[in-house]
């Protein structure tokens, strides 16, 4: 693994105590690997849009700490098998891995190039059980080796909650779940799809402590979801 020395090739770095006051069960050598995750995603980004010009001095702040504020409070069970629709640059599966080795987690994504450095970065942070494929999720759902396999979906920034359902159905084991990561102006959508499909959900907000560290907390939610029986 690589051996971050300095803080500015990632942006502002969080300290050690900084991230086990947030998260208590995070390692040394957790915290190292998601300090390589963003150099790393600083370095490819030059050349894939892996995320917004603009935020890659901000990773911690703007994409690390959503990826993975939820797990503070939703339960994924131990060694769930997880598909990430729409991966892009890794977030959130990369950091969901880091922070819990047990899950078991494939990421898809239809670009090729963001596909490639999703695989550069299982190889060097060394993680296990977890995989990246080039692939529109659509044309994946022919693939009976994934039907009702999944324990939970994810998905980051990626369409409308509806669509998300629709795409993520043919993989969901039958107590599967949904966790999306979206905003509060999703809230409506949610609303509506609890009426028209008997959706069951759970809206979770950042706690005070994380959003004191990253203000871009403030206007985020996590949706824990079941589909309707």
């Amino acid at each position: 693994m690589r051996n971050i020395s300095d803080k500015k090739k990632c942006g502002e770095l969080m300290s050690e105590i900084e991230w086990t006051h947030l998260f208590p069960d995070l390692s040394e050598g957790q915290i190292d690997q998601i300090n390589a995750y963003c150099q790393l995603l600083k370095e490819w980004n030059q050349g894939v849009n892996l995320v917004s010009r603009s935020d890659v001095d901000k990773l911690i702040e703007h994409h690390i700490l959503p990826s993975l504020e939820p797990l503070a409070q939703v339960e994924i069970p131990p060694g769930a098998w997880v598909l990430d629709i729409g991966s892009g640059g890794g977030l959130p599966a990369i950091p969901l891995k880091i922070a819990r080795p047990d899950l078991q987690i494939l990421m898809v994504d239809s670009i090729r190039k963001k596909v490639l450095f999703l695989k550069k970065v299982i190889v060097e942070l060394n993680l296990q059980n977890c995989s990246a494929m080039a692939e529109r999720v659509e044309i994946l759902a022919n693939d009976p080796g994934f039907l009702n396999r999944f324990d939970r979906i994810t998905a980051r920034a990626v369409t409308t909650i509806e669509n998300l359902l629709a795409y993520g159905a043919p993989f969901l084991a039958p107590e599967g779940r949904y966790l999306l990561w979206k905003g509060e102006s999703d809230l409506e959508e949610l609303e509506m799809l609890q009426k028209k499909q008997g959706l069951k959900a759970q809206v979770y907000y950042a706690r005070p402590a994380a959003i004191a560290r990253s203000g871009k907390l403030g206007g985020l939610c996590w949706l824990d979801l079941a589909p309707g029986k």
